[in-house]
């Protein structure tokens, strides 16, 4: 994957019901061309509706490609940019992962995981919302071109987080700890790579 000297990062950690951003940024030029954090939170309202819809989505669309029906499948992602000014169209620009788990008493073991950054096209209705749309940033010989294409002013902020483990483990952590203690799993422990110890959820 393609590595960026860019050091501002927006990173969107979303949980199950909870919406949480963290800004870090300092190269002034960049920063000029991202939406303040306050800005995006007040776009997000409700987060809950679209959330779920785009959760449900990623675990029965890209979940597929796991290939292992007795896994546990959970989402997790970084969420850029959410653009709510027409309920006909409605975008979410994020990072999408989704990880599969297999489990060992009250332990939860990383068995597979896949990716699939890019821009959902919802619509917004009486009873929620649907997925239009979905522009996945394909892999292969052009992916810089269509990260570029798809994620635009956002693309550094992107790889920047695409790209760095650390920040995704700490964003899985945090979201399979807020669904565990949400659906009053079992598991008390993550092991988020085999070459790792596991973690307290």
């Amino acid at each position: 994957m393609k590595k960026t000297k860019s050091i501002f990062m927006l990173s969107a950690v979303i949980m199950m019901s909870l919406w949480m951003v963290s800004c870090n940024h300092t190269q002034e030029q960049q920063a000029d061309t991202m939406q303040p954090a306050d800005t995006i939170v007040e776009e997000t309202t409700p987060v809950s509706m679209w959330q779920t819809t785009v959760d449900e989505y990623l675990v029965e669309n890209i979940g597929k490609r796991l290939g292992v029906e007795k896994l546990l499948v959970v989402p997790y992602y970084t969420v850029f940019d959410v653009d709510s000014s027409d309920d006909n169209d409605y975008r979410v620009l994020g990072d999408w992962w989704v990880a599969g788990y297999d489990s060992d008493k009250d332990m939860l073991i990383t068995s597979l995981e896949t990716c699939a950054p890019g821009l959902f096209h919802l619509q917004k209705t009486a009873d929620g919302f649907i997925v239009k749309n979905f522009e996945e940033v394909q892999e292969g010989r052009a992916i810089e071109e269509n990260a570029q294409r798809i994620f635009g002013k956002y693309c550094d902020a992107f790889w920047a987080a695409h790209d760095n483990q650390e920040n995704k483990d700490s964003v899985r952590l945090a979201m399979m700890s807020e669904y565990v203690h949400r659906n009053n799993l079992p598991f008390t422990k993550l092991m988020l790579d085999s070459a790792l110890p596991p973690v307290e959820l």
